[in-house]
C-alpha cells in the first residue's frame, strides 16, 4: 500500500465506474471529466498496489480485488453518510427551540439545574417547559406537541419509550414521637390508615 492519500472522493469515483461500467458515464454521473475519473482511479490503484479495474477490453471489468473493495467502499460511504447526518443534526441543535413536557416534581426540582447546564452549552437554543400532570405530559409527547417529556412515573402508554434519567428517594417525615419514627424502612402497608399532609 502506498502512502498516496486516498479519501472518500476516490472511493465514490471508483464506485461510479463500477456502477456505470464506464469511465465516461461515471464522469457524467459525478459531473466531472473522464480524465479526472481516470486519475482518481489510478491513484486508488496505486494506493492499493493492485488493479481494481481491467481496462483491456471495450468494457471496464471489475477485478476480484475491485469487487472486494467495492463492497467495503459501499459500507464506508454509507457510514460516512450517516456520520454527515449526525453532524447536520448536531448543527441543527445550535439554535432553535426545544419544548419539554414535565410532570410537577421533575419539572420543579430536576429540570432547572439540567436546563441551566444545557443553556450554558447551547446558549442559542431556547427551552420551553410545559408543567402538567404525568398523563397529560405523556399525551403531549404522543401527539408530538413537545420534543420529549420528563416525569416521575415509570409506566407509560404504548408508543412511548422511557429512559431512566435520575432516581429519587421518597422519605416519610413524622414527629419523633410517632410509632414509625425509629424504623429504618417503611412499607406501603405501614402507611395504611395514616393521615397525610401533601
Amino acid at each position: 500500500m502506498s502512502s498516496d492519500r486516498v479519501d472518500l472522493r476516490h472511493w465514490r469515483t471508483f464506485l461510479a465506474v463500477v456502477d456505470q461500467g464506464s469511465f465516461t458515464r461515471a464522469g457524467e454521473a459525478l459531473h466531472v471529466t473522464q480524465p479526472a475519473v481516470s486519475l482518481l482511479v489510478k491513484r486508488l490503484e496505486k494506493h492499493c498496489g493492485l488493479p481494481v479495474l481491467d481496462r483491456s477490453g471495450k468494457r471496464v471489468i471489475v477485478t476480484p480485488v475491485g469487487q472486494a473493495l467495492a463492497e467495503q467502499a459501499r459500507r464506508l460511504l454509507a457510514v460516512a453518510g450517516e456520520t454527515e447526518d449526525v453532524v447536520r443534526d448536531l448543527q441543527g441543535l445550535r439554535a432553535g427551540q426545544v419544548t419539554v413536557a414535565a410532570s410537577t416534581l421533575p419539572g420543579t426540582y430536576l429540570l432547572p439545574p439540567a436546563l441551566a447546564a444545557f443553556g450554558a452549552e447551547w446558549p442559542k437554543v431556547s427551552v420551553r417547559v410545559a408543567l402538567d400532570d404525568t398523563r397529560v405530559a405523556q399525551q403531549r409527547v404522543l401527539r408530538n406537541e413537545v420534543d420529549f417529556g420528563v416525569m416521575g412515573q415509570t409506566q407509560h402508554p404504548p408508543g412511548l419509550t422511557a429512559v431512566p434519567y435520575a432516581t429519587d428517594e421518597l422519605v416519610l417525615v413524622v414527629a419523633r414521637t410517632h410509632r414509625l419514627a425509629q424504623r429504618r424502612q417503611v412499607g406501603v402497608r405501614d402507611l395504611a390508615g395514616l393521615g397525610f399532609v401533601g
